[in-house]
């Protein structure tokens, strides 16, 4: 029998292997925890402890969607001041800079990354209900809404990923790429305008995909205008509690957004939603993971999401989504020339999260939990074999053998925070 057919007996009789990542998670919060005080002087000086993406050795500067997905499992582990912590260094970086950088190093602001910090804001109002410091915050989201609206909204009036700077920044940038990417142009103007779209591309979250064709400027971003779209229904609802007379204003911002994301994303004949090619006035028609933020977001109809529900075989594997629908491109180029990471048979922690909350929230609660309890399965084996968790799994062999164009290392933060929600929608 397939996992797909036996998850609840398989998790049920994995209970203390279970308990053992439970406990190798607790054990190793504090190990991502830095302290301001030990920071080093090409690094942004954040006023609180901050957590980290892993307790290893890598990947210990103070990240931004990453952050989400950590404060998941903190609050999730009764970590509520961690967490306070986390978005509140989040807010005074917005506050400074009129954005979240996507990490706060110095000298290398130059690009956001998907916007979330209105999500760690409603997590921990929710158990606070703190005013006096959800006033504050939410002042500082209403910067943070400007600087999508105002540096990368397009001629439709949905939103896509891009870069702040001069041209020696985008000059600069090769030096990040150099080893990852094989397909950098020698012209250089050519060369410009590709590294230009490589910052949008490392701004998604998504580096490197074949989702954008290597144009990622030019999209309108599925899970971007998701994420905006829920910072503007998260808005309204922090209005309402502050009694600031704007949530009127905020859900007419979301409604508008709703039904420009309908009219340009989604496909009625494919019943499902793909990015914008803004340029070329077109979908994109590359399904990929990301289509399923618009159902954590409530966007779809409900007729919607059943559709978006008969596309998951074109997605899910035996051990949960991959990022990308595989084609030509799955392993690269079709001269082998590109190994990318976003993309098949790769199956990332915060796109799991993403589907298995939004289908919870539409009532496909079949589908979400067997979700969750490939991704619990898939985790706990290779914790079991290897004594870590990790960046992110191979959705068809349930291995960390996964390609890519950058190291993978262990990691805690988002697949930590994703397996505790997924043990959490198990249970329930």
């Amino acid at each position: 029998m397939s996992l797909e057919q036996n998850y609840h007996h398989i998790i049920t009789r994995m209970d203390s292997q279970i308990a053992s990542v439970r406990s190798f998670i607790q054990a190793n919060w504090n190990n991502t925890v830095r302290q301001p005080s030990l920071q080093s002087p090409t690094e942004i000086c954040l006023p609180y402890p901050f957590t980290v993406p892993t307790a290893g050795s890598m990947f210990q500067l103070f990240q931004y969607w990453d952050t989400y997905f950590s404060c998941e499992g903190l609050l999730r582990d009764g970590l509520i001041d961690l967490a306070t912590n986390d978005i509140n260094n989040i807010l005074y970086l917005i506050n400074t800079f009129g954005f979240m950088p996507n990490y706060a190093l110095q000298g290398n602001i130059f690009r956001s990354q998907p916007p979330v910090a209105s999500l760690i804001v409603e997590k921990i109002y929710q158990r606070t209900h703190n005013k006096p410091w959800l006033t504050e915050a939410y002042a500082v989201l209403e910067k943070e809404y400007s600087f999508w609206m105002t540096f990368r909204s397009g001629p439709h009036k949905l939103n896509h990923y891009g870069w702040l700077g001069y041209p020696k920044d985008i000059e600069k940038f090769y030096w990040v790429i150099k080893d990852r990417l094989t397909d950098i142009p020698l012209d250089p103007t050519e060369k410009m305008h590709f590294q230009a779209h490589a910052l949008a591309e490392f701004e998604s979250g998504w580096d490197f995909t074949p989702r954008f064709d290597r144009r990622c400027a030019d999209f309108y971003a599925i899970d971007l205008n998701s994420l905006l779209f829920i910072h503007e229904t998260n808005a309204a609802f922090f209005s309402d509690q502050l009694g600031n007379q704007s949530s009127t204003t905020w859900r007419k911002r979301a409604l508008q957004r709703r039904v420009l994301i309908n009219r340009l994303c989604w496909d009625d004949q494919s019943g499902f939603y793909y990015d914008y090619d803004m340029v070329n006035n077109q979908r994109s028609g590359r399904e990929t993971a990301a289509a399923f933020f618009t159902l954590w977001a409530g966007i779809p109809s409900i007729e919607q999401a059943s559709q978006m529900v008969m596309k998951l075989p074109q997605l899910e594997y035996e051990y949960g989504l991959v990022a990308c629908r595989p084609d030509t491109t799955e392993q690269g180029k079709a001269d082998g020339s590109q190994i990318y990471q976003w993309t098949f048979p790769n199956a990332w922690p915060p796109l799991q999260f993403a589907a298995i909350a939004g289908l919870s929230r539409y009532g496909f609660l079949d589908e979400a939990k067997r979700l969750a309890g490939k991704y619990v399965m898939c985790v706990t084996q290779n914790f079991i074999k290897t004594g870590n968790l990790w960046e992110k799994y191979n959705a068809i062999t349930g291995s960390v053998d996964v390609p890519g164009d950058d190291p993978m290392p262990p990691m805690l933060g988002w697949t930590a925070g994703t397996y505790l929600y997924a043990l959490e929608v198990l249970e329930t």
